[in-house]
């Protein structure tokens, strides 16, 4: 069984409500199964968590048998986390606001995309048409150096707009370190000891497990757990203030917390730039397509064309 990200988001969209209301995850689900207006994706989604949870499995482990992209983007044991200590609903809260800004790129990403392509698209069919009728325009450049030309300045545009997408999706990739700081302060505000959270944390944050190893194996040693931290690579250039000052665990909670929000709010302002330099930088790659064709390819044919006029 398996089900769409989108479905699965859905989901969760209209689970949190019920959550906020005092509802049960299961009876939230037997809610949400009874929804007419909900779609069939969902309502099975939410009819199979039913019948897993009556024989005793929790939320987490059905939706990660169900929806497996739930393990391989980190986010199962921030359910985990979030489900234990009783606060599921910020879990999913997480998991849609990050849903929301994926489909919020991919429509800009589109909207943007458009007008190249139409520009591209256009400028594609002037050069065939040139090309194939060089007879009735009496031009003497054959139609190999024109088709050269095109495929020079496809190769040029798939190239740079697969770099373009690469460096997009570093910027929008989940952020390892905002998931660790959230695992954290849930975990710790269950009572959950230090070296058990850093384990939880290593076994879903495969690039920061090397690391958080190390924080163990310090911590053992009798090392501040700032101290730990900063001998990191990840963590070195982090604010780590408000963890010195905490006191207790439930104080150590917060400040995890307060680092997620922080790093938040970061990403944030940094995807919000990325956004708004979309369409500029999609149009500077069309316009070096438009100048190689139009230098390479456009131009011989009018130069020839106004020569023999």
């Amino acid at each position: 069984m398996s089900v769409r990200k989108d479905s699965f988001e859905e989901y969760c969209r209209l689970c949190i409500p019920l959550l906020k209301s005092g509802y049960a995850v299961s009876r939230a689900a037997v809610v949400i199964s009874k929804m007419s207006t909900a779609p069939r994706d969902v309502l099975s989604f939410s009819r199979y968590l039913i019948f897993m949870m009556q024989t005793g499995c929790s939320f987490t482990y059905a939706a990660e048998r169900y929806y497996t992209g739930l393990r391989k983007t980190g986010y199962g044991a921030l359910f985990q986390v979030f489900e234990v200590t009783g606060n599921l609903q910020r879990a999913m809260e997480l998991y849609v606001s990050q849903g929301e800004k994926s489909s919020t790129l991919k429509r800009k990403l589109y909207g943007a995309l458009l007008y190249p392509a139409l520009v591209i698209l256009g400028l594609l069919v002037l050069c065939l048409f040139l090309a194939l009728n060089r007879d009735l325009f009496g031009f003497a450049a054959g139609i190999d150096s024109m088709y050269r030309t095109l495929a020079k300045a496809a190769v040029f545009f798939a190239c740079w707009l697969t770099g373009f997408t690469l460096w997009l999706g570093r910027v929008f990739r989940i952020n390892q370190k905002e998931q660790f700081f959230r695992i954290m302060a849930a975990a710790l505000l269950s009572k959950t000891d230090l070296i058990t959270c850093l384990r939880l944390c290593a076994v879903s944050q495969a690039s920061l497990a090397p690391y958080l190893a190390q924080v163990s194996q310090l911590l053992q040693k009798g090392y501040p757990l700032v101290t730990a931290l900063q001998q990191q690579k990840p963590f070195r250039h982090d604010d780590f203030s408000l963890l010195e000052a905490a006191g207790d665990s439930l104080q150590l909670a917060e400040a995890f917390h307060d680092c997620a929000e922080r790093l938040e709010r970061k990403n944030s302002e940094r995807q919000e730039r990325t956004m708004n330099m979309i369409e500029p930088v999609l149009l500077s790659g069309v316009g070096a397509v438009l100048l190689m064709v139009t230098r390479e390819a456009i131009l011989p044919y009018l130069t020839s064309y106004g020569a023999m006029i």
